[in-house]
């Protein structure tokens, strides 16, 4: 099909994939930058181009990129909202991308947007999965940054009873987002209830790591 096509763009997106998993994203790099223009160009398939535009996304995550993520991130959501049906599937993991990106850089204001699109989401389909648990726990995140404590307190709740559901109560998987609970009531003033939670805890952290560990 030649160079100017999703099969080679595809091709591409898969070579620099594998480069950015060896460790050689500088090699990679190029190759995922070129197929994402080609891509960008063709009538694309729209697994395609989120496959492509992941490809440029796996890259630029190993060098730390996080304006070339937050380029690629916008371009998938561009593509999803034009082909809303097809795109769907892709929706929450590319929301959750670019509010994570535009936290990470502390930017609550350009994060907005994607929050709230992301709350209107889980308003109509939020169900119990391991997603879900993650989009509560971003969400929870973005209202600390914010300093919306009230907020960040109910989507942490939220996520760790999701947790506890899919994971059984006090599960590794789920420390990070209970802790961040126990920070939150801290935060609002509920000490009692906090300390309750940072025993619960380091509990968790003792049977992981036992007692002589640095952590």
């Amino acid at each position: 099909e030649g160079k100017e096509s999703s099969t080679y763009a595809f091709a591409l997106a898969v070579r620099a994939r594998v480069y950015a998993t060896l460790d050689h994203p500088d090699i990679g790099r190029p190759m995922a930058e070129e197929a994402f223009a080609i891509e960008g160009r063709v009538k694309h398939d729209l697994g395609d181009y989120i496959t492509v535009a992941e490809g440029l996304h796996s890259v630029c995550q190993v060098q730390s990129d996080q304006l070339c993520e937050e380029k690629t991130l916008k371009g998938e959501l561009e593509a999803i909202h034009a082909a809303p049906a097809q795109g769907h599937p892709y929706l929450l993991p590319t929301l959750l991308g670019l509010i994570s990106s535009h936290s990470f850089r502390k930017e609550t204001a350009l994060a907005r947007p994607y929050v709230e699109e992301l709350e209107a989401l889980a308003a109509k389909e939020e169900t119990t999965t391991y997603n879900w648990s993650t989009a509560e726990h971003t969400l929870s995140l973005y209202y600390v940054d914010a300093t919306d404590f009230a907020k960040g307190y109910e989507h942490a709740k939220k996520s760790v009873e999701m947790g506890a559901v899919l994971h059984g109560a006090d599960s590794q998987l789920d420390s990070s987002a209970i802790s961040n609970l126990g920070w939150l009531e801290m935060a609002l003033g509920h000490s009692e209830d906090a300390l309750k939670t940072y025993a619960r805890v380091m509990g968790m952290y003792l049977r992981r790591w036992g007692a002589d560990h640095s952590r």
